[in-house]
């Protein structure tokens, strides 16, 4: 019972820093925060944080970790109750959106994670399986959309890079301007061009 115990304080401990560390780095970037204000904050010793995480550099690995773990879960759950395949490219974008809507910290961490990686070989590696399975994501929802005849045949993996860069243009601008969105009405704009394109 005892060690039942110790173990449950040493996990809630664990993401106590953790979530610390992601509202930290949020809102003053990477270098702007210390193991020892993370532990402080969070309430545990810097010897703790220490001994869960060994460095600054793995507790941002763990962050970003995570935070794309439930990225995904997040997609996989927006889409499975959508019929179409252009619906399921729609409801993959709001979800996006609305998540860095809804969480501008998470979009400050994306932009840290972009500019760590040119400095941190374990960031970059991270970063870069993230973006990856994220592009196969969601080119295999272009592909659906190809096999069925709902979308012409075109190079899945270059329109899901151009459809996330969009995205990650207009969640940027946001963060960097503060001002807020509506979610729903942009993933119809962004949408409706990638179905539809701007000619007229």
């Amino acid at each position: 019972m005892k060690r039942s115990r110790k173990y449950r304080v040493s996990k809630e401990r664990y993401r106590s820093i953790l979530q610390t560390s992601e509202k930290l780095f949020g809102e003053k970037g990477y270098q702007g925060v210390s193991i020892e204000e993370i532990a402080r904050t969070a309430g545990v010793s810097k010897g703790l944080v220490i001994y869960h995480f060994g460095s600054k550099e793995n507790l941002l690995v763990n962050v970003l970790r995570e935070g794309t773990t439930t990225l995904f879960t997040q997609l996989d759950t927006a889409i499975q109750d959508q019929d179409t395949a252009k619906d399921k490219i729609r409801a993959a974008v709001e979800m996006y959106l609305s998540i860095a809507s809804a969480g501008p910290a998470l979009t400050r961490m994306a932009m840290i994670a972009v500019f760590e990686a040119a400095y941190s070989e374990s960031i970059r590696k991270l970063w870069l399986t993230f973006m990856e399975e994220n592009l196969n994501r969601f080119a295999e929802l272009i592909e659906e959309g190809i096999s069925n005849g709902e979308l012409k045949s075109v190079d899945s993996r270059l329109v899901t890079q151009l459809v996330m860069a969009m995205a990650f243009e207009i969640i940027r601008l946001a963060s960097l301007r503060q001002e807020p969105f509506h979610s729903h009405e942009v993933a119809d704009e962004v949408t409706n061009i990638l179905f539809d394109g701007i000619s007229r």
